[in-house]
Order: C-alpha cells, then structure tokens, then sequence
C-alpha cells in the first residue's frame, strides 16, 4: 500500500532514470517530462509541460514517432522504434562537456500506451540514448571493411589480390554454369621485368607496377571485369558473358593501355614497358574445372612470349 511519500518518491525515481521520459495525454500533449530531458534538449519542463508533442518538437511531424504516438493514444497499440531505421527522431543532443562539440543523439525509442485515468488515454514515451552504441558499431563496419581491405587487395598496386580473384572465379564459374554463358580469362605478362628491374632498381620497378595495374583496371569498362594481381609481375583478368571475339578485343585494348603509357624501358627491343596476354575462353559445365581454363590462358600468354612479346594469343589458334 502506498504511503503519503509515494508521489514524492515516484517523481524523484522518474528524475532520477537515465533514459528520457515524457508522458503524453489523449490529445498529444506533453503530461510529463523529467530530468534527463531538459539536459538532452536543453528545455526546461515549465515551458513544455501542455504542448502538443508536434509543437515542442516540429521536427517529428509526418514522421515514424509521430504515427506511432496515434497508434498509442487510438489503438492502445506500443511500438519500438529501432536506432537502425529512426536513428535521431527527436532534436537531442549527448550530455556533454563544456568543452566539447554538441553531438546529435541516435536514438531507441519505445512508445506504451498507459491505462486511462478518468477516462482518458495517456503515452508513455521512453527514449534511450544508443549514440555509443552506433558509434561502436560503425567502427567495427570500418574494421571490418579494412581488414577486407587487406584480406583482398594487393597492398604494392591496390587492386584485388589473388585470393580475390580466385574466389571471384569460382563464383562466376558457378554463375555461367546456371545461364550457360561463355568466361574468358587473360593472363597478363610485364615484358622484360627482370631486367627492368635489374636496370633501374626495385623502386623503379615497383612504381611500373603501379602505374601499368591501374592503366590495366581502368581500360576495363564493364563492372562485371575484374582484374587482379596474380603474382610477381604477372596480371590476370576475368570476363564473364564473354566469348572469344570479346576476350581478344578486350585483350588489345589492354595492350594499347600500357603502351600509351610510353614508360622507357632501357633493356627491351620495344624501348617501353609493354605487355604479353594469353587469352582462354570456355563455357563452363559441371564435368570441367576452372582450373583448366588458367592453364590454357597460361600456355596461351607462353606462345606470345615465345613469339616476340608485346602481344596477345589465344588458346583457340
């Protein structure tokens, strides 16, 4: 049974709550609005307490909050607005420091009609300040993202790495299985490497990797394309949907691309740093492996080399 300290203990507990508070009568106006509030909004209860909720915070007209607040008071219906798709319904800001920038608050909200009193509905509104927990979980998306980052990208040239490719390869495998499409594959060869390297240095050679991994990425057009760095100086790129007449297309393109680049190369009979391409194309099926279309494309860009370099071949001629 309640004692005459009741009241007086349930407002200080109301004040006391580390969330926000309002009650809203059956008109939608504010009944209630504790502590936590005032610091969050920087508004005192005294000129809030009889406004419509639309009024003291304009910014929730036509929103999630506002139809859910109806629900409450019409239908005697509770809601819970999630951070993930109403993330700062409400004009608040974090407790802060004198010091410190205001920082808008993401926000979980919870919406409970109360019983009536007198015959009438009232709305609880609870509001929970998660801004650290989005905070966290934003930092973990870019950890995540980062260590994807390096689990999947070559860090000397920035583009995918080998492990990419292949689980790439095995996913359009799959794909062109299913739609009973072509897949070609190029294997790209850096002309005379070693003796670019062994002419001009490390470094140089590293900043020729560079520059001929990115004319490579960026003369591929389609998105589905994707390259990648193989190993040592060697490129590899794979092209779903696309038959033999395309693979070579694609093929020259990359040729003129690190040609345009005009790099000197001191120890080459083409005087620039060119390229070799072997291009293999198959239509896959559940009897074939994958692997098999990397060795023709090797064995191809072996013929190319073998004939003067600084050309393609394909596994068909």
């Amino acid at each position: 049974m309640m004692n005459n300290h009741a009241p007086l203990l349930l407002f200080s507990t109301f004040d006391a709550l580390e969330l926000g508070v309002l009650i809203l009568n059956g008109k939608g106006e504010i009944a209630l609005w504790n502590r936590w509030l005032v610091k969050a909004s920087g508004r005192n209860s005294d000129g809030l307490i009889g406004l419509p909720l639309s009024i003291a915070f304009p910014e929730l007209k036509n929103t999630r909050v506002e139809q859910a607040v109806k629900l409450a008071i019409e239908k005697d219906q509770s809601s819970f607005l999630s951070q993930c798709l109403n993330r700062a319904p409400f004009n608040l800001f974090r407790l802060h420091n004198n010091d410190e920038v205001p920082l808008r608050m993401q926000q979980q909200i919870q919406i409970t009609p109360l019983r009536q009193f007198d015959n009438e509905q009232f709305c609880l509104i609870q509001i929970q300040d998660v801004t650290a927990s989005v905070i966290r979980e934003q930092i973990l998306q870019e950890r995540a993202a980062e260590l994807h980052r390096f689990a999947y990208q070559d860090g000397l040239t920035g583009i995918p790495n080998r492990r990419y490719y292949e689980e790439k390869l095995a996913e359009e495998w799959r794909r062109a299985i299913r739609q009973k499409h072509p897949l070609s594959v190029l294997m790209i060869d850096i002309d005379f490497f070693k003796r670019y390297n062994d002419q001009l240095g490390h470094q140089q050679g590293d900043t020729c990797l560079q520059e001929i991994a990115k004319a490579l990425q960026a003369a591929l057009r389609r998105p589905t394309d994707i390259i990648a760095r193989y190993g040592g100086e060697e490129f590899i790129v794979l092209l779903p949907a696309t038959p033999m007449a395309g693979c070579i297309t694609i093929a020259e393109q990359l040729l003129d691309a690190v040609r345009e680049l005009e790099r000197p190369h001191p120890d080459s009979p083409h005087h620039i740093a060119t390229v070799s391409i072997g291009c293999a194309t198959s239509t896959p099926n559940r009897d074939a492996e994958a692997s098999v279309l990397i060795q023709e494309a090797d064995l191809a860009l072996y013929f190319a080399k073998q004939h003067g370099r600084n050309q393609l071949r394909d596994s068909q001629s």
